[in-house]
């Protein structure tokens, strides 16, 4: 959060900065991130490099040490070794003692002193003569019995020589006799602090810089060093050092550490391998890599100098390059003031700025040149919405500003000074009026746009009319308002009752179809029941009566039973062809609407006595199934209710077709009958009318009471691909 903070605190304060300030700060930042990574790459670089160069330089004075000293302790080992072999046979004191006396080299191999130890651990001889270390038992030192166990040269602890009170280090060999065996131990003692010994320490060590040690792993004493204070000492426990306890474990060379004290330091070592010691050269870090802190210094303060440099030279020329730009900036906003009319500023040179002003001036004329063009598409647009076929109202603070002529229509107003001023609600009906000020309120708070919604305005003389009213907000002539789109859907309205009318009527046209199909299968199920089924049942005995009588009945007997089946087996053939007929005619799939009416009228004129007549003035050619079934059912249906109702003699038929329009006709010279017997449910007439509906026409029915009825059916029909049959003169009288 606090980072955001500071953030967006920085981007504020650069927005607020000139561009001069912001280019020279960009390009002095850049400048300076390239100067300091440079800076501190170089430094990283350079360090790494002196430090890998001075810690491989001491190590390398390490390793010298350590060879030294290991070639010291190998010379003195064996300068005793062959002492110890010169030794004579005779171990008596006066003996050994001159042998010792005459050896010299002893005295400067070993200041502290040699010994010649019997294996009782007793002194035999010693050089120098005279010391006081004749009394004293050695066979419980660590050198003394190593060498008699392992008959092989030892280096004893370094420790505190308790006659000289000086640290010493004992190297001890075996003496032999003749077969091979121990028969005495001749040691000679270093003191350490000689200047023969500790030299290596003195010379290595940086008076009060570093220190050089001689460590001896096996016993964890430091051996040589050049504080004499702390040879012989212990060394610190594992864990306090960890540098020195790498070391201690076996590795070999340069590493940086932290001390047991705390201070950090470069240490390098080296290990003796005949005594198992470790030479260690220890500096402390802050004066060996001293030079690279000059040398990092140095390069900080030279990226300092150079980023004021940077930043002074930046400021001159950026001052210098952005000039042209500052006077620019000057013009245009005397021009933004009204100070100065606005015009094309004056082109010096062709960079950047240049470009920058030449657009500017290009700017200007396309200004001029659209404030023009902006003044003719005022001109247009008042021009469009004044001729636009919707009402256009503009209110502000709720009254009516502008209207054009298609509102002015609407409202019923003789001109547009009738509707100016007025308050908006007074030309919107009271139901509507929360509603509307609803909206307008949602506009004056911030909203764009209310979608289009249905209300009722009111005309001037009061009438209601129905719109459809949607908004945008506005601002005209400075002031905040509302663009008002008002269509009238007075017809829409209509055409959607009407809709909602037929939707009803289809409702219902459903049900009573549902109905005409349960009454066709009650009616079928009755015929089959009534015509057949005493047929089949009355066969059925028969044929069992003849199974009982078998070959003893007679063959005139057998035969008239026979002849009685057949015709029953005829009577029922009959019956179910009529029915059949009645459902649907053969004759209506293969031969067409014309042999169907004709067939059908053959049938009804034995059924019922009425003579029917059928014209067909014109040939007609082959319609759809659906159109052809509709009318020969309507056909069908009119007869039947004739037979039923209307008392007539004669039915007259006739079939043509009127431009795209095919019309049959079905008229009677029955009773007639009331035209409210049209709506009765279960009456054919209602049937007829909704077939004709189906097929895409229309059914008329002409009656009264006392009169003759007819029947007129017109529907719409193509003659593409359609067959003649017929003639031009055709009549059937049946």
């Amino acid at each position: 959060m606090i980072l955001e903070k500071q953030a967006s605190m920085i981007a504020a304060a650069l927005r607020r900065m000139s561009l001069k300030t912001r280019l020279t700060v960009a390009t002095v930042g850049l400048f300076t991130l390239f100067i300091w990574v440079l800076v501190f790459l170089s430094v990283t670089v350079l360090q790494d490099r002196l430090e890998s160069v001075l810690s491989a330089q001491q190590f390398a004075s390490t390793r010298h040490s350590a060879i030294e000293i290991d070639n010291s302790l190998l010379d003195r080992q064996e300068g005793l070794r062959r002492v110890a072999a010169l030794l004579p046979a005779d171990l008596s004191d006066q003996v050994q003692q001159a042998a010792l006396s005459n050896r010299p080299l002893l005295g400067i191999y070993f200041p502290g002193g040699s010994l010649l130890l019997g294996l009782d651990g007793k002194v035999i001889a010693e050089h120098p003569p005279g010391g006081v270390r004749r009394e004293r038992d050695f066979k419980d030192e660590d050198y003394f019995r190593q060498v008699v166990a392992t008959r092989q040269p030892y280096i004893g602890k370094p420790g505190i020589d308790p006659v000289s009170r000086r640290p010493t280090l004992t190297l001890a060999v075996p003496a032999f006799d003749e077969e091979g065996r121990v028969r005495a131990v001749l040691t000679g003692a270093v003191d350490l602090t000689a200047p023969n010994f500790s030299s290596l320490a003195s010379e290595q060590a940086q008076e009060g810089k570093g220190a050089f040690f001689v460590v001896s792993l096996r016993d964890r004493r430091i051996v040589v060093s050049g504080d004499s204070g702390r040879v012989a000492t212990p060394l610190p426990a594992r864990g306090r050092d960890v540098m020195l306890d790498r070391m201690a474990d076996g590795f070999e060379g340069s590493g940086v550490g932290v001390g047991a004290d705390g201070v950090s330091r470069l240490y390098s070592g080296k290990r003796v391998q005949m005594a198992d010691w470790l030479v260690l050269s220890v500096l402390p870090t802050e004066i060996a890599f001293a030079p690279v802190r000059v040398m990092r210094n140095a390069l900080y303060v030279v990226g300092a100098l150079l980023t004021v440099l940077a930043l002074a030279v930046l400021r001159g020329m950026t001052r210098r390059m952005l000039a042209p730009l500052d006077e620019a900036g000057d013009a245009m906003r005397r021009m933004t003031d009204g100070r100065a009319p606005l015009a094309p500023l004056a082109l010096r040179r062709n960079d950047e700025i240049g470009q920058l002003i030449g657009n500017f001036n290009h700017l200007v004329e396309d200004r001029s040149r659209y404030e023009t063009a902006l003044r003719e598409s005022e001109q247009r647009f008042r021009l469009l919405v004044e001729a636009a076929p919707d009402a256009i109202i503009v209110q502000t603070g709720g009254h009516i500003v502008y209207a054009n002529t298609a509102a002015i229509s609407l409202l019923g107003a003789r001109g547009e000074e009738q509707l100016l001023g007025m308050p908006v609600l007074a030309h919107v009906h009271p139901d509507c009026h929360e509603m509307v000020s609803r909206r307008i309120r949602a506009l004056d708070s911030g909203s764009i746009y209310v979608p289009p919604l249905e209300q009722t305005y009111l005309r001037l003389d009061g009438t209601p009319v129905a719109v459809e009213v949607s908004a945008v907000r506005f601002r005209y002539e400075a002031q905040d308002g509302a663009l008002v789109y008002v269509r009238d859907i007075t017809e829409r309205k209509a055409l959607e009752r009407e809709r909602e009318s037929q939707a009803l009527r289809l409702v219902g046209l459903s049900r009573r179809l549902l109905a005409v199909q349960e009454a066709e299968r009650r009616r079928l199920s009755a015929e089959l029941h009534d015509r057949t089924s005493p047929n089949l049942s009355a066969l059925s005995i028969m044929l069992r009566t003849a199974e009982q009588q078998g070959p003893l009945a007679g063959t005139e007997a057998r035969t008239a039973l026979l002849e009685d089946a057949r015709a029953l087996l005829d009577d029922t053939t009959a019956s179910i062809r009529e029915i059949s007929a009645e459902l649907r005619p053969p004759v209506l799939d293969y031969g067409g609407l014309l042999p169907a009416l004709e067939s059908h009228a053959e049938s009804f004129a034995a059924r019922t006595g009425i003579a029917v007549r059928i014209a067909c003035p014109a040939p007609v050619g082959r319609l759809s199934p659906e159109i052809e079934s509709s009318l020969f059912r309507i056909a069908q249906e009119a007869m039947t209710n004739c037979a039923k109702h209307a008392g007539a003699a004669h039915i007259d038929i006739a079939l043509r077709l009127e431009g795209d329009q095919l019309v049959l006709v079905i008229a009677d010279d029955g009773v007639g009958f009331e035209r409210e017997q049209l709506l009765r449910p279960g009456h054919g007439l209602l049937i007829m009318r909704e077939r004709a509906e189906f097929a895409g026409g229309r059914c008329e029915i002409d009656s009264r009471p006392g009169a003759a009825t007819r029947v007129t059916v017109s529907i719409p029909v193509g003659t593409r691909g359609t067959r003649a049959w017929g003639s031009s003169d055709e009549e059937v009288s049946i």
